[in-house]
């Protein structure tokens, strides 16, 4: 099993903070936003326009997880990054009141952490590296796992980087004690990702499943393709989420879970996510319906192929059947022209 080490990094804490107060990806938890929000409102003039130069450095072709991961590592060589670090200070006071208040229940989780026996589910892991065709010296030996604080009670995320292979971030402070189940798969989740990214042969059975099966629907489709989401990413997270996720998405719960057909219903679900860029619960509500098949490969010893990520795609290309929702401007339109001869009336 590989080696974890669960570490309370002010630092680091800080620039995750502040990396979450920017609005500049659909895939960042709102929540969390919400949260952290509160913390630092209201905000000055000067607060504002440091929060935007963040928001515009991160949008930069190039950036994006690269730029935030190569601040939490603390490789801030680079013009760019040394001048974020110096600007977001500004935020120094108001974190350090909030890290206080939070630093007890990440202690508690710290404990926790370190006491439990991770040893258990080295077979699971094994299972993974067999399924994405990966050698077991392909992945570190160690990795530094931060706690940060989260978005509260009912949520806990966490994050890693292929530029950072021995370092997860875990949202989780406030999080209920009752649910550790989660947070243990969310750790896992995010070791999963570390294996995947060395998988070339799961790359290209993306690539290949995109080209072949989704590509071709949306040309001829009246979907806005602007608004279309990295296809390969959805894949290794939806995958990824069926084997550890939370609640009855993941094989870590298959006790607890009912593998079942996707449902008319289900699929107008997935749909109204994707139309409104809710990846994450996009995500979880495709893993409900991999499970199956997802315990079939890890339990029969199969290698990722072709057929397993046909399965994703079957469900996306009738997601993507359905028209797309047009926002109704009929009730607006008619209100504004009725308006228009109420004023006349009451002129007249």
């Amino acid at each position: 099993m590989i080696k974890l080490n669960f570490i309370l990094d002010k630092n680091l804490a800080f620039i995750y903070f502040i990396h979450a107060l920017v609005a500049w990806s659909p895939y960042q938890s709102t929540n969390e936003r919400k949260r952290f929000k509160e913390v630092v409102s209201p905000l000055s003039k000067e607060e504002n326009e440091v929060l935007g130069k963040f928001e515009q450095a991160l949008k930069k072709p190039g950036n994006g997880y690269r730029l935030a991961w190569q601040m939490y590592a603390k490789k801030t060589n680079d013009t760019e990054s040394t001048s974020i670090v110096e600007i977001i200070s500004i935020f120094k006071k108001k974190f350090n009141v909030f890290w206080e208040q939070e630093l007890k229940p990440m202690r508690l989780w710290r404990d926790f952490l370190e006491s439990y026996d991770w040893g258990a589910h080295s077979l699971l892991l094994n299972k993974v590296r067999h399924f994405f065709n990966v050698g077991r010296g392909a992945f570190p030996r160690e990795i530094n796992i931060y706690i940060v604080p989260g978005a509260g009670e009912r949520f806990v995320s966490a994050h890693t980087h292929q530029t950072q292979p021995d370092m997860i971030v875990l949202n989780i402070s406030q999080f209920s004690k009752e649910k550790y189940k989660d947070v243990i798969s969310t750790v896992l989740h995010e070791i999963i990702h570390q294996i995947e990214y060395k998988s070339t042969l799961s790359r290209k059975l993306y690539k290949k499943a995109r080209i072949r099966y989704i590509t071709p629907l949306i040309a001829t489709s009246n979907w806005n393709k602007a608004t279309l989401p990295n296809w390969s990413h959805l894949f290794r997270e939806t995958i990824i989420t069926s084997i550890a996720g939370q609640g009855d998405n993941s094989y870590f719960f298959l006790d607890h879970s009912s593998v079942g057909a996707v449902e008319s219903s289900h699929i107008k679900t997935i749909g109204i996510c994707l139309r409104k860029r809710q990846y994450n619960q996009f995500i979880r509500q495709t893993a409900r319906f991999i499970v199956g098949k997802t315990k079939y490969y890890l339990d029969h010893k199969k290698v990722i192929d072709l057929d397993f990520v046909k399965e994703i795609s079957k469900i996306w290309l009738k997601t993507l059947k359905t028209p797309e929702i047009k926002v109704k401007k009929t009730s607006y339109t008619f209100a504004r022209i009725a308006g228009f001869f109420i004023s006349l009336l009451v002129k007249s």
